[in-house]
């Protein structure tokens, strides 16, 4: 019940596999979503995510635009499971990770898009990106330690209802990180 995060950077280009889910808020995972089987491990499951970004920016009158194309995904290909630990229960855990993933990638198109870009334009967008995978990172490693990596039911549950409830409202991160904001145990 681990969750590894690839980022990846593309500018000026794309990369596509078929084999790479999209999140969707229609589309949940299944167990045939993850690819390699195990018989035993430190975890029960691994969900493989990245999140790609690229960008292109201009200048006119001095003034610094970017337009950004920020995707997120999981990787059945390299995403793990043991077999006879295959709960829906672990599933729903898995899932969670994803959605937390999806939040902070709504954050980081919200940031770069929002963001006034100055002759240090590149620079700048990779300190937003640190900073909100910085706390995408603490929020992951937070949901894993508090619930548990899940075996904990009533932190797991208000762990689900708080993430849900973040992409239904999808606060800001600066709100999000308020005191009181995120479940604690």
């Amino acid at each position: 019940m681990k969750f590894i995060y690839l980022i990846l950077f593309f500018i000026y280009s794309t990369t596509a596999s078929a084999q790479l889910l999209k999140w969707s808020k229609d589309t949940l995972l299944t167990w045939n979503d993850f690819k390699v089987f195990v018989d035993t491990g430190k975890f029960e499951a691994i969900s493989y995510l990245s999140m790609t970004y690229e960008y292109r920016y201009s200048v006119i009158d001095g003034v610094y635009k970017a337009k950004f194309k920020i995707s997120h995904t999981f990787d059945p290909s390299k995403s793990t499971t043991i077999v006879s630990k295959q709960t829906s229960y672990l599933l729903k855990h898995e899932q969670t990770h994803f959605d937390i993933a999806e939040y902070f990638a709504r954050q980081l198109r919200f940031e770069l898009e929002s963001y006034t870009y100055t002759k240090n334009i590149k620079d700048e967008i990779i300190k937003i990106y640190k900073r909100v995978d910085g706390e995408r990172e603490k929020m992951q490693n937070l949901y894993d330690s508090q619930s548990k990596n899940g075996r904990d039911v009533n932190l797991k549950k208000k762990w689900e209802d708080f993430v849900a409830n973040l992409l239904i409202k999808n606060y800001p991160l600066d709100e999000l990180l308020r005191p009181g904001m995120v479940p604690n145990g």
